[in-house]
């Protein structure tokens, strides 16, 4: 069988309107045991705080949010966070990288998705 998600960087925006899902995902990873900055037990409300507190990184270009959906539900994400240094501008990490457990095992991953070409809009 094939399996078929569409992975989209998060404008501000979307990223804002995504927030609930992203928790969602977030809450559903803490609930098998990922280290996912939370511990067990983790609410949405907890989680959706943690990503809501990246909303401005979001808008500066600093961070772009990745999400993974499948029929409009978001069933993975990753982040990525540019270096803000003057001497390392190119540099960048990739984060979080979380698929939901139902949908683990079935060969999603983020790897290097979209790291060419999503500059920070400061630069």
């Amino acid at each position: 069988d094939s399996y078929l998600v569409e992975i989209r960087a998060l404008d501000p925006d979307a990223f804002t309107t995504a927030i609930p899902g992203l928790a969602a995902l977030t809450v559903d990873a803490v609930a098998s045991g990922s280290g996912v900055n939370f511990l067990a037990g983790a609410t949405d409300t907890e989680t959706g705080a943690w990503w809501a507190a990246r909303t401005d990184a979001v808008a500066a270009g600093v961070v772009t949010v990745f999400v993974a959906l499948e029929d409009g539900q978001i069933v993975g994400a990753t982040l990525i966070g540019r270096s803000t240094n003057a001497d390392s501008p190119p540099r960048a990490e990739v984060g979080k990288g979380i698929v939901l457990r139902s949908h683990r095992r079935r060969g999603l991953h983020f790897g290097r998705v979209g790291l060419s070409g999503h500059r920070p809009a400061h630069r």
